[in-house]
């Protein structure tokens, strides 16, 4: 249909620094598996973005996490991009 990204948000961790809502993530990625994933909601620390990164997901917001200085942008990207 012409989409090649989509973002997913587990928005009852919007905020919380709680961790991603895998199930909400993996379930994305089945009914649409040719998609790159953005996530977002809940990512408050590097194991997180390290877990993402491992399972494949394109991108992730990460702006409390950022605000509340659980990591810097420059951690952050190295993880990403390890």
């Amino acid at each position: 249909a012409g989409i090649g990204t989509a973002l997913v948000t587990g928005t009852e961790r919007d905020g919380v620094l709680g961790g991603p809502n895998t199930e909400i993530l993996e379930t994305a990625r089945g009914i649409a598996p040719d998609l790159s994933l953005i996530a977002s909601g809940g990512v408050g620390s590097l194991d997180d973005l390290a877990m993402l990164r491992d399972r494949g997901y394109e991108a992730a917001i990460v702006g409390r996490a950022l605000y509340e200085n659980q990591f810097t942008l420059e951690e952050a990207l190295g993880v990403a991009t390890s």
